[in-house]
């Protein structure tokens, strides 16, 4: 984890601080402070102001007949909720409008690459140079630093913002919001907020979008379907609310088999061993890193009937979720390490 360590800041963030008191505090701080339900219900404004821009945007590009690529669109979807609702500030005119894909994509090429330096002490970090590891985790590193540097400059000058997260990381860095024994400082904040913006732009909406949008055109009898209950339940109305897209079971299901088919991490955020446990017979040692493949159990047929075929009908009827608490289908996690995230707002993961 050395690379992921640089960016998180020595692991002052939540993803992969070592567990300890201090993750707990944190863990708690941020599922009762950052994450509520009536903290991200009170996002909703933003979210439906920055789509209805993106339906405008693909509105006016199909009447002048331009192609338009939907990804990188819905990227940048993404990256304009998350700034405004966890920075305050608009992705465009910031230091991230430029790179924000660069970046985003950088953070996770880093952390997901086989780092030399983890597994060779001695020469380790040579061969990491050699490959190019180590200027691009620099690089990613640097431009997101400064990315942060502006958005809290920016709540530290006016200090009028109020309503989003780096205003409550900042009210804990003066301790007006108690993390038990532990006080926050800068690079805590920026450890966290590392959190939030890979998180967030990766997976919010753009890949599994994409995935769904990609899945419908490859079955026109679910994209049927999909059709038919937007257009019974939307019917005429020229605002769609997040209550509306909350009625939508059948496409709840269709994003549920998505997660299951293309889970956004195929490999968990690595777990370690607390102490010497065996697994199937073997001896795994203290402090061991476990890496969960979750493609493949979400592939397992012996889990799943049919399991590489897209079948949203499978979770009709069906309790299985996607919270954490159904081993069969777990695309954020479980456990103490899953995110924070899934179910504190329904109507955003479906």
């Amino acid at each position: 984890m050395t690379y992921a360590a640089r960016l998180s800041y020595n692991r002052k963030d939540l993803g992969f601080s070592p567990y300890s008191k201090y993750w707990r505090e944190l863990r708690k701080l941020t599922v009762t402070e950052l994450y509520t339900a009536k903290r991200v219900k009170s996002f909703g404004h933003i979210r439906e102001q920055e789509v209805a821009s993106l339906v405008d945007f693909i509105k006016q590009s199909a009447s002048l007949e331009k192609q338009v690529n939907i990804n990188l669109k819905l990227l940048k979807l993404s990256a304009s909720v998350i700034c405004r609702l966890g920075f305050g500030i608009s992705l465009e005119g910031s230091k991230l409008e430029s790179s924000y894909e660069e970046v985003i994509q950088g953070i996770m090429e880093v952390v997901g690459s086989f780092a030399a330096a983890d597994c060779f002490a001695i020469v380790g970090g040579l061969i990491d140079r050699l490959t190019g590891l180590h200027s691009k985790c620099e690089k990613v590193f640097k431009a997101m630093d400064t990315f942060f540097d502006q958005a809290i400059k920016h709540h530290l000058d006016d200090e009028s913002i109020q309503d989003d997260i780096i205003h409550l990381l900042l009210k804990m860095e003066r301790g007006e919001i108690g993390l038990g024994e532990f006080q926050l400082t800068r690079n805590h904040t920026k450890g966290i907020l590392l959190n939030i913006l890979a998180a967030g732009i990766d997976t919010a909406s753009a890949q599994t979008a994409t995935w769904v949008m990609t899945h419908l055109i490859a079955n026109p009898r679910v994209m049927k379907k999909v059709q038919a209950e937007v257009r019974e339940v939307i019917k005429n109305k020229d605002d769609i609310t997040e209550e509306n897209i909350a009625k939508l079971e059948y496409l709840k299901m269709v994003i549920k088999e998505t997660f299951r088919i293309n889970p956004l991490v195929p490999l968990l955020v690595p777990r370690e061993t607390l102490k010497d446990i065996k697994i199937a017979g073997y001896d795994i040692p203290k402090k061991t890193w476990i890496h969960v493949n979750i493609w493949a159990v979400h592939r397992n047929p012996n889990v799943w009937k049919d399991p590489e075929a897209f079948i949203p009908e499978r979770f009709m009827d069906n309790e299985i979720d996607y919270r954490g608490l159904n081993f069969e289908l777990l695309p954020f996690g479980s456990g103490r390490r899953m995110c924070p995230a899934p179910g504190r707002n329904e109507s955003k993961r479906c």
